[in-house]
């Protein structure tokens, strides 16, 4: 077969996969605390390595695609833009977001997990949780407030207090933690995010601010996916073209122009 088909036909592949990360992207525009996800492509080689392995071998390729006639762009990795999203007031004391670095600490049936913003509750134990009922963690273990509190409160560095008819009280201070490595974190589920090493790299956050009551929303661009999504289809549209052009062609060397006179 051409190898002008192969490289048409990874490149088809190259935009659905990149249509497939930014219909995600546009599924959860108004999941809070999302963050939106980025594909990284590299150039790879037809040619098999010395022990010919049933793979291709990567190459480097600093000019772009398309300038060797035996590479192919294959997808490289799925990345996550952790860029903050906007937050929006709520009024709602249970609701948290954090301005600057950091990721709220919870702790699920599978170990601990990360995220960027919470509208939380109480369980039947007056522990916060969040809306799947994992424990909300604080630097000496879940939040717990006593039944008769009035007010409760979270001030910018994370520390909770309730207050009733006989004073206030801190309950605990809010676990947040930063990663000196994002690649170490990988999605899981839609807003959680787990540390991928074997040992955890977690450390206490810096220079952030807790915010009771408001949501930070997601961090994706309806107008700059939406533009996006018209050029992988129109990229994917040329593949299709290119493909044909090439078939018709193969079709005429084979019908035509071989054909004895």
């Amino acid at each position: 077969m051409d190898n002008g088909i192969y490289i048409a036909a990874s490149g088809s592949l190259k935009q659905e996969k990149m249509m497939e990360a930014l219909a995600g992207n546009l599924a959860n525009v108004n999941t809070n605390g999302f963050k939106k996800d980025l594909l990284a492509f590299e150039a790879v080689s037809s040619k098999f390595n010395r022990n010919d392995k049933a793979g291709p071998e990567p190459v480097s390729h600093p000019k772009g695609f398309g300038t060797a006639k035996e590479l192919y762009p294959a997808l490289a990795t799925l990345k996550t833009d952790f860029s903050p999203g906007q937050v929006a007031k709520t009024g709602n004391p249970l609701d948290i977001a954090i301005d600057g670095k950091g990721f709220l600490e919870v702790q699920t049936s599978e170990g601990p997990r990360y995220m960027r913003s919470g509208s939380f509750r109480f369980n039947s134990n007056r522990e916060l949780i969040t809306p799947d009922g994992d424990l909300v963690m604080g630097q000496n273990g879940p939040i717990r407030v006593v039944p008769s509190a009035q007010d409760f409160t979270i001030d910018k560095d994370g520390q909770v207090t309730v207050s009733n008819g006989a004073g206030a009280a801190t309950v605990g201070n809010l676990k947040i933690v930063d990663f000196p490595d994002y690649g170490a974190l990988e999605k899981t589920g839609t807003n959680y995010f787990k540390e991928t090493g074997k040992k955890s790299t977690a450390k206490p956050a810096e220079n952030f601010e807790v915010l009771q009551g408001g949501l930070e929303s997601s961090n994706v661009n309806i107008a700059m996916e939406m533009v996006s999504m018209i050029e992988v289809t129109r990229g994917y549209e040329s593949y299709q073209k290119v493909i044909q052009s090439i078939d018709n062609l193969n079709n005429k060397a084979v019908n035509e122009v071989s054909r004895v006179a």
